[in-house]
């Protein structure tokens, strides 16, 4: 059935099978590694200190489509047709109504390649098209929505995050398919911000040097390859360790009568763990080799540190150790898919009034991985825990902040439990279905929901009435 499927190029096919690696992914890793050979040479050789913006944004679109050409063929027609249709609302609708229109053409079209990969590909695990859409379509809606703060709204009653993202000039089309098919990005991500954007192409980035050091001999251009090097040894250690494991902790034994029959809640869940841990592998590969490609080219750079060094992390889709270590669930989050994060945060959570704003960009969020039934309840879930970990953070907490044993013993408590709960709602999102998680959640008779509903519900009352006010009360910050 994939073969049908799949309209990208079998020209590696024979490798793909001296390898045993499917066709798309190495398409793609092939590609990945072609757009870090170009990613340098577009620095050295078309840097924009001798080169114009036009060549720079000719030769990040053109890239970018023949890769995308080569790794999904036919289909990269999709990008064309989204992207243009979202021009001609950016470029004559007004902008009060703009965003809304670019927002429901781009969804909407990316909702009919999700739906069409449901009826004919259900179930596969394979790459296509609708990667390179879903990361064009945060990029054309969160351009609208800039705009629209830019040029509709007034500034000071925009709250700060908005504030940090207005842009008030419309791209001209050269700009804006530059932006929106850089071959760096293209593929796998980050959702690269058009004021970053558009600040790498005319190098500004590197003019408006920004230190956190007080020392001034610092490098107005640093050389990335000593952190491309480094990424790029990360992600290839990422891969090399999932697949010399994945295959004893695949998502499809836990899919299996005797998984879901015979094996015990606590077994079940301690492989949960390590399978949804692994799989977590295979997104750090492909995002930082894609977080390489663009620092290669110069893109990401960030300024500098309180010690001088360079921080090139503009790109930096996820922060590796802060969400495998983090105590708690909202850095944890936080520290993954940020590139998303970012885009959900923007058009969703800082325009919508407080009532239940979290639920709705997690199911924004489902929306925008696809249709599988598993994506729905990994969210949802998700969202519960989120609004529940508030409420423990809230009035739990502060009992444990007046002593350092109490406080180790606190953030070991809910670092093992962020553990367990990133498995436990994360594996209907790796298994696709509705029944077999259903089925496993009965098993172990849906704790995280039982708990969360009472933290949210309950925990409230109990601490107002029954619990002593602590005498250090946690700040904002906390």
């Amino acid at each position: 059935m994939f073969e049908d499927y799949y309209s990208g190029s079998t020209i590696l096919k024979p490798l793909s099978v001296k390898t045993g690696v499917e066709i798309d992914r190495l398409n793609f890793v092939v590609c990945q590694l072609v757009a870090l050979g170009l990613a340098f040479l577009m620095r050295k050789f078309l840097h924009p200190s001798s080169t114009s913006g036009t060549v720079r944004h000719a030769f990040s679109s053109i890239i970018g489509l023949l890769l995308s050409y080569f790794c999904f063929g036919n289909e990269v027609g999709h990008l064309l047709i989204v992207a243009t249709a979202c021009y001609l609302i950016i470029t004559f609708q007004s902008s009060k109504v703009m965003p809304h229109f670019v927002f429901v053409v781009s969804m909407g079209y990316l909702a009919s390649i999700h739906f069409k990969r449901l009826i004919f590909n259900y179930g596969a695990y394979n790459l296509d098209i609708t990667g390179p859409l879903m990361v064009l379509v945060q990029r054309v809606s969160g351009l609208a929505y800039s705009l629209h703060d830019g040029l509709d709204c007034e500034y000071e009653k925009l709250s700060p995050y908005r504030q940090k993202y207005i842009t008030k000039n419309k791209p001209s089309i050269l700009q804006y398919y530059g932006y929106l098919f850089q071959f760096q990005s293209i593929l796998a991500g980050p959702n690269v911000l058009f004021k970053d954007y558009i600040q790498f192409i005319d190098g500004t980035n590197f003019k408006n040097v920004k230190s956190d050091s007080s020392n001034d001999k610092v490098e107005s251009e640093p050389s990335p390859f000593k952190v491309v090097l480094q990424k790029f040894l990360i992600s290839i250690a990422c891969i090399m360790f999932y697949l010399s494991v994945s295959s004893h902790f695949s998502i499809e034994i836990a899919k299996g009568r005797e998984f879901m029959y015979e094996w015990s809640s606590f077994r079940q869940m301690g492989f949960l763990v390590i399978c949804t841990t692994l799989t977590r592998f295979m997104y750090y590969h492909a995002w930082i080799l894609a977080d390489a490609v663009c620092n290669a080219s110069g893109l990401g750079f960030n300024g500098y540190d309180a010690k001088g060094n360079p921080k090139w992390d503009i790109t930096q889709n996820v922060d590796i150790f802060g969400f495998e270590f983090s105590d708690n669930l909202r850095n944890a989050i936080t520290c993954w898919n940020t590139g998303t994060n970012v885009w959900l945060r923007f058009i969703v959570y800082e325009r919508l009034e407080k009532y239940n704003k979290t639920l709705f960009t997690f199911l924004l969020s489902a929306a925008w991985h696809g249709f599988y039934p598993g994506y729905y309840v990994c969210f949802i879930t998700a969202a519960l825990f989120v609004t529940a970990a508030r409420n423990v953070r809230k009035y739990v907490r502060p009992h444990f902040m007046n002593n350092s044993t109490l406080k180790l013993f606190y953030d070991g408590c809910t670092f093992i439990t962020t553990r367990v709960a990133i498995a436990y709602f994360t594996f209907p999102f790796v298994m696709y279905d509705f029944w077999p998680a259903l089925i496993i959640y009965k098993n172990m008779l849906f704790i995280f929901h039982v708990g969360s509903f009472f933290a949210i519900f309950a925990l409230p009352i109990i601490s107002k009435k029954f619990l002593p006010r602590p005498s250090t009360m946690p700040s904002k910050q906390d």
